[in-house]
């Protein structure tokens, strides 16, 4: 009893830390926007949201387009929405996770740096990923529904359309799964072939802006791309007047990448297994933890709930693969998130389709899942170890050890005695 009751209190404590580091990291960077420091012309995360179509048609410019709408007709400042609704999607987000985790997972391990507290410490809470997320929920939650079928079909495709063009990978980690969860819609007497077409038709709209999308990032080149970030980037001059006094002269942040394409050594090129292979070695291993505190912290004692959550994890996982043999960005870390959110949130909506369909590897699966490995209680504190480098090649002892929790705290707590020692 004494042992259970030390146990729930190390947890509370974890939990308290943990939140109070998130609201501090995010508060934090409220605080460098209002002084400059971010949400600035250089800000990724800002001239991400601000990418629009006063280029031209091209990917990602949805939400940048409905802000320079706003910003221009309603007088409504782009960086004020963007705060808003990155703000709002993670907190969304984190209410929807901790609705629907009672006795299924433990709250320590949705708030740690493998679920919803990696946005935070890696730095990219203020990107599209987070609300891609919430897209793939809304979607989720619909298919849920009992409502009418031409209903279903509207909405559930109105929400994919405007996920792809806020951010490509959502074909990925967002519509893969969608659709083959779409073959719940059909009769059960229909077999794979039949629902695999009839799915087809149920998604031809978001079909063809997936085509559409992944056509204009095959056929950029250098010359439009540059061309299209100035253009954007003069587009938001009265928006560079208000933020920063001044209109900068050339794109930065999102922008600055936007405007040169490279496809050279397209696959394995991030990988590097050759030239860095103690690092692909440390993001594989990272993946594989992920496999561990994820099933090891599930409160399901049922073996096929077990199994229909390695089925998940695992084609989660093969869906978001291309990502990380995209030849320009490494952002490994947001690929990850991609992954474990998105596999969370289709097993909490217990969509079990995995189970009915997939089952030649069931055997296989039950003698892996009763083995120790994913047997074992595991220590809260061990979460505080746990961290994601923004980008796959910065992955370091001293870059690793400082996007953990406990790396940030030490961090907080140097520059509060800093601040301190200076004061007194």
């Amino acid at each position: 009893m004494k042992k259970e009751f030390l146990n729930i209190k190390h947890a509370n404590l974890f939990l308290l830390i943990n939140f109070l580091l998130i609201t501090v990291l995010i508060l934090r960077d409220i605080f460098y926007m209002q002084n400059g420091v971010l949400g600035n012309h250089n800000d990724s995360g800002l001239t991400e949201w601000l990418i629009n179509y006063q280029g031209g048609f091209g990917k990602r410019g949805l939400p940048g387009e409905i802000f320079y709408q706003l910003n221009n007709y309603i007088n409504i400042q782009a960086n004020y929405l963007w705060i808003v609704i990155c703000l709002s999607s993670y907190f969304i987000l984190l209410y929807f996770f901790l609705k629907k985790i009672k006795n299924i997972f433990s709250i320590e391990l949705i708030t740690s740096t493998i679920v919803l507290g990696m946005p935070v410490y890696t730095g990219f809470l203020w990107k599209k990923d987070v609300f891609g997320i919430l897209l793939l929920l809304f979607c989720l939650q619909l298919f849920k529904l009992r409502s009418l079928f031409s209903l279903k079909f509207i909405l559930i495709n109105l929400i994919s359309i405007i996920a792809l063009l806020s951010h490509e990978t959502f074909i990925f980690y967002g519509f893969a799964p969608l659709y083959f969860i779409s073959f719940f819609l059909w009769n059960k007497k229909n077999n794979l072939f039949k629902k695999f077409f009839m799915s087809a038709f149920f998604f031809s709209p978001t079909i063809f802006i997936c085509i559409i999308v992944l056509f204009e990032i095959g056929s950029s080149s250098v010359m439009t791309s540059f061309e299209r970030a100035h253009l954007i980037h003069h587009s938001w001059d009265s928006l560079w007047l208000k933020i920063e006094g001044s209109i900068p002269d050339t794109p930065g942040g999102s922008l600055h990448y936007l405007s040169y394409v490279n496809f050279e050594n397209a696959f394995f090129w991030e990988l590097n297994i050759f030239e860095r292979p103690i690092t692909f070695l440390s993001w594989f291993f990272l993946i594989f933890l992920c496999f561990i505190f994820i099933i090891n912290m599930s409160f399901s004692t049922s073996l096929k709930n077990r199994i229909l959550l390695f089925k998940i994890l695992f084609s989660q996982l093969l869906f978001v693969s291309p990502l990380f043999l995209m030849p320009v960005s490494g952002d490994w870390s947001r690929w990850i998130f991609f992954w474990t959110a998105s596999s969370l949130a289709i097993f909490l909506f217990k969509f079990k389709y995995w189970i009915t369909e997939f089952s030649h590897f069931d055997g296989f699966l039950k003698i892996l899942l009763n083995s120790k490995i994913f047997n074992f209680k595991l220590k809260n504190w061990k979460l505080f170890l746990i961290g994601f480098p923004y980008v796959n090649h910065m992955m370091s002892p001293f870059n690793y050890f400082m996007v953990t929790p406990i790396g940030k705290s030490l961090a907080g707590l140097k520059k509060l005695l800093f601040y301190l020692y200076n004061f007194l």
